[in-house]
């Protein structure tokens, strides 16, 4: 298939640089190793929701998403979630369900009642007030490598989510939502 060989080209051709492969492995062994079989949600919300850009892909809600997670907890005895995500109020709905089975790595998020209608996240005050690219960058890349990890995996069609599935050697079980365009 098409994302086999593609996966297999990123597993030939790219590496991180010694850095960050420390740092990845570092985090991994923080926050997933032995706590077995772990569910890896990435929800985009923020510009995605509020902006509906045109020709993107529509995102699922953070209930849709949830009841899923639980289905799958339920059926294969997962006690965790790794959740990804920009958006302050998706992680509070995944917080409140799922308390201190939640598990993240910590970096900004943004409220949807925080931002401004008319520029998307890149542009928002609260997301580059004490703006740091560097540690940003790397916040995303740590947060989908922990997700290609996972054992399972719930997302939206992203950018983000065709990273994972680069880089997973593959879930026993994915979702990616195809609900449209925008």
């Amino acid at each position: 298939s098409r994302i086999r060989y593609f996966r297999n080209y990123f597993k030939r051709y790219i590496r991180f640089n010694n850095t960050m492969s420390t740092y990845l492995y570092d985090k991994y062994h923080q926050l997933l190793f032995n706590k077995g079989p772990i569910i890896g949600v990435l929800c985009r919300g923020t510009d995605y929701v509020i902006k509906r850009p045109k020709g993107h892909f529509v995102q699922p809600s953070p209930d849709m998403v949830i009841q899923d997670a639980l289905k799958i907890q339920k059926k294969y005895g997962c006690k965790y979630v790794f959740l990804a995500t920009e958006d302050a109020d998706i992680f509070q709905s995944f917080i409140e369900v799922f308390g201190e089975r939640l598990l993240s790595i910590p970096q900004k998020r943004v409220s949807k009642s925080n931002m401004d209608e008319e520029h998307f996240l890149s542009a928002q005050s609260d997301w580059i007030e004490n703006d740091n690219p560097i540690e940003k960058a790397r916040a995303y890349l740590t947060s989908m490598y922990l997700l290609s990890k996972c054992d399972f995996f719930l997302s939206g069609k992203t950018g983000g989510a065709k990273a994972v599935l680069l880089m997973t050697d593959g879930f026993r079980y994915q979702k990616i939502y195809d609900l449209g365009f925008y």
